[in-house]
């Protein structure tokens, strides 16, 4: 590296002569002077190299000109090689919920009467995955996670249910790996200690049963229904396809004696096929158990269902207990257009009607 230094003059041993003329060297050492002035110290940068070489060639003869000494170079410290640093890594771009196509249609259940959402209760039995799939599959494309609880119980289901199960938005499954039958997983779901039913109405399918594909806004229908009844209507219990079943003396035993036992009895006089109540009565009217919407507030004025229920004529029994306690039914689903049910041969567990035994 050349040192830019400014050269020292010599110390105050030369002053030009008269005729103003200063001598190119030095008379003592042969100094080259051209850079000196009498009395002024020089600015001009000189590169150390050449001066060096000049007061080489003097020595120690020339006691004025101090000893030149390249002061010493700090060294150099070696730097650590810079750590390359990972790429950022882009962020994805925010996606947007993906909205229910039904969501503003449902808008209706926002009514206080329907407080918002529906909880939706659905019973699996068996090695039926593709009637398990047809079924719930159709409400999950219906209603949107956000307007339905949705429970399910499962008998006896096969691996491929309980995978597809892990798929759904479901509030909570209610596993038997052995078959407690009908009425007493539909207990086990209205009646839970721990995650109790919340909202105004419930909806039942049982496995075989699935919306039409034509029916996509069967949840608003019902909603409609419920809202259109006129303010004097008797208190509504239920919506479903109604049906009746006549009680009939069996081995000389009255099927009426065993409705007569419950507890939700209330002394209220079975009703004739027109409709009518009359001592003689032996008509019960209800909603076939397939699919139906029960309102919550009758389930438990009620104790839906019946406790004594097992697996058959529970929907008859359910007639019954919402007349006795002054709820009344109404048609809805007419010819299974809306959803439809018992698509599917009768399976599994099969008894004769408890008032009949």
């Amino acid at each position: 590296m050349v040192d830019m230094r400014p050269i020292q003059p010599p110390t105050g041993a030369y002053r030009n002569p008269p005729d103003g003329h200063l001598p190119e060297r030095c008379p003592q050492c042969g100094c080259i002077l051209e850079h000196f002035k009498t009395g002024i110290r020089n600015d001009v940068l000189e590169p150390v190299v050449r001066r060096t070489t000049e007061l080489e060639s003097v020595g120690a003869a020339h006691p004025a000109l101090p000893a030149i000494v390249t002061p010493p170079q700090p060294a150099t410290v070696a730097q650590p090689a810079a750590v390359a640093q990972p790429a950022a890594v882009p962020r994805p771009a925010a996606v947007p919920p993906v909205r229910h196509p039904l969501t503003e249609t449902l808008a209706i259940l926002d009514n206080p009467q329907l407080g918002g959402k529906v909880t939706i209760c659905v019973l699996l039995y068996g090695d039926h995955h593709t009637l398990h799939r047809r079924c719930l599959s159709t409400i999950v494309q219906t209603v949107p996670p956000s307007r339905m609880e949705l429970r399910v119980a499962t008998n006896q289901v096969c691996l491929d249910t309980v995978n597809y199960l892990a798929t759904l938005p479901i509030t909570k499954v209610y596993s038997d790996t052995k078959n407690r039958h009908k009425y007493p997983a539909m207990r086990q779901m209205f009646w839970d200690p721990i995650l109790p039913i919340t909202t105004p109405w419930i909806v039942w399918f049982d496995d075989d049963s699935y919306v039409r594909p034509e029916a996509k806004e069967w949840l608003r229908t019902a909603a409609e229904a419920i809202l259109s009844l006129p303010a004097h209507e008797p208190r509504l219990g239920m919506l479903g396809n109604i049906m009746r079943h006549p009680l009939v003396l069996k081995d000389a035993k009255d099927p009426r004696t065993w409705f007569r036992n419950a507890a939700w009895w209330r002394n209220k006089n079975f009703r004739t096929a027109q409709d009518q109540h009359a001592p003689n009565g032996n008509q019960i009217f209800f909603c076939t158990g397939g699919f139906w919407l029960l309102k919550t507030e009758a389930m438990r004025i009620c104790d839906i269902p019946d406790k004594r229920l097992n697996h058959n004529g529970g929907d008859v029994c359910l007639g019954e207990q919402l007349h006795q306690n002054d709820f009344t039914i109404q048609e809805f689903n007419r010819a299974k257009c809306y959803i439809h049910t018992s698509a599917a041969a009768r399976r599994g567990f099969h008894e004769t009607f408890l008032w009949y035994r």
